[in-house]
């Protein structure tokens, strides 16, 4: 990741960063003829008083930021290009180019310069315990883009990375937040300009005795049931899948229809993670989390493909030797400290059934 000191950046991307500061911008697009647009909670309007910026624009504004000169190449082979890049004391942005029928244009996620505290993603104290004192087996994220997915496993990943002396690999597109100067032993590497797929991640990771492993995101049955086969072997493995909700990921698993990997799933998962950020009305980001840590008995319907059963015991309670959470439930705790009113409440709920 290049790290820029501010005088090396063009004065009008600043602007943008500048301007969208003040509105409280998460996002921005940057496209080719057009007008930059900053996005809150997924609703983008233009910046006030910004003029269209041109093609060779977005094309300086890469070339100043990316590590890799040879973008245009990776776009061809790939058809996007990702990367993240810092400006010190500044802030940290991750983005995604690619070429619409509009022009080449930048998706750009504005991170937090810090690392994220474990405490400042507000995962349940039961959740942290579970995970700390696990040796091996798969902890899930799920949530869909700006759900603080990415925001919840850097929290993680520094949690574990202060807590044992360990090695830990971490495969993403891009890497997003650095681990530096940890107790453990911390290895990043870049999807596609270090580490070409997710089979050559593989490659490393069985060749680099690491405890702890974090692939960015799984896609297909044969990357679940790898990530899973990792699990089994002895590591605690961590990654993502872009489902919405613990249910919605018990469908995905159904879809595929594959009694191995019911059974792989039920015996390595540790957690699934599922999350939305709400904005307050005290204009406060609140992770609402839908958490399942399953028992024995879960397991065992996890196995059997009798969902319909886990929702049944979530709904009534707590789950003795494991841990559940639904979105509902997790607002209604934010209800009860008055961190939301009941009208925001209600929204949660309805927003949690879609």
């Amino acid at each position: 990741m290049k790290t820029l000191e501010i005088k090396d950046v063009p004065s009008r991307l600043i602007d943008v960063f500048e301007k969208g500061k003040e509105l409280g911008a998460t996002d921005f697009q940057i496209i080719a003829n057009y007008i930059p647009r900053y996005g809150i909670a997924k609703r983008y309007a233009i910046i006030p008083g910004m003029h269209r910026v041109s093609l060779a624009d977005v094309e300086e504004i890469i070339n100043i930021t990316a590590e890799q000169s040879n973008w245009r190449d990776i776009m061809a082979e790939y058809s996007t290009f990702e990367y993240s890049f810092a400006i010190k004391n500044y802030g940290l942005y991750r983005v995604s180019v690619a070429e619409s029928l509009e022009g080449l244009g930048m998706a750009i996620r504005i991170l937090s310069y810090e690392l994220p505290s474990i405490d400042m993603v507000r995962l349940p104290k039961e959740v942290l315990e579970f995970m700390k004192d696990a040796r091996s087996g798969a902890i899930i994220h799920t949530g869909g883009t700006t759900s603080g997915k990415s925001t919840s496993i850097a929290a993680e990943m520094g949690f574990l990375s202060d807590l044992h002396n360990v090695v830990i690999l971490t495969f993403e597109n891009p890497v997003e937040y650095r681990f530096l100067y940890r107790k453990a032993t911390v290895r990043q590497f870049n999807i596609p300009t270090q580490v070409r797929n997710f089979q050559h991640a593989l490659k490393i990771a069985l060749r680099s005795d690491p405890s702890i492993i974090l692939f960015g995101e799984v896609r297909s049955e044969d990357e679940i049931v790898s990530m899973l086969d990792m699990a089994a072997r002895g590591h605690l493995v961590f990654s993502t899948l872009h489902t919405k909700s613990v249910r919605e990921t018990f469908s995905l698993l159904n879809q595929f229809g594959s009694k191995e990997l019911l059974g792989l799933f039920s015996s390595q998962i540790i957690a699934m993670i599922s999350q939305f950020l709400y904005r307050s009305k005290a204009k406060k980001f609140l992770p609402i989390y839908d958490i399942l840590v399953p028992n024995k008995p879960i397991r065992t319907m996890i196995a059997d493909g009798t969902f319909n059963d886990v929702d049944r015991i979530r709904q009534e309670g707590k789950i003795q030797g494991g841990y559940s959470i639904t979105f509902t439930q997790c607002a209604k705790q934010y209800f009860a400290n008055k961190e939301i009113d009941e009208e925001e409440f209600n929204y949660i709920k309805l927003r949690a059934m879609e």
